[in-house]
């Protein structure tokens, strides 16, 4: 019976650690998947950085971004991709 218990607590903190990454955006967007939608939108001289907690909807995956635009300007923002290949990529400002 505690053993029981025991397992049912431990299975609900994974699942809600599972919840809580998803749901903050903590899992890193991949770095060529995130490339390729800052060029894709005009801009070069990338740079990727890390993880950008709450900046997406839930269910995606962040990275924060420098980049050159095509006015010579240095920007940031944020890449925000679906979680599997099959979905597309969108760029956030104001951070």
């Amino acid at each position: 019976m505690l053993a029981g218990t025991i397992a049912i607590a431990i299975g609900a903190v994974i699942v809600w650690g599972i919840w809580l990454v998803m749901g903050s955006n903590a899992v890193p967007a991949g770095e060529q998947r995130a490339i390729h939608a800052v060029e894709a939108a005009g801009m070069h001289d990338v740079l990727i950085g890390g993880v950008d907690l709450l900046a997406c909807h839930d269910n995606e995956a962040s990275r924060h971004f420098s980049a050159t635009n095509a006015l010579g300007k240095r920007v940031e923002g944020t890449v925000c991709c679906g979680l599997t290949s099959l979905s597309s990529c969108t760029l956030r400002w104001g951070r």
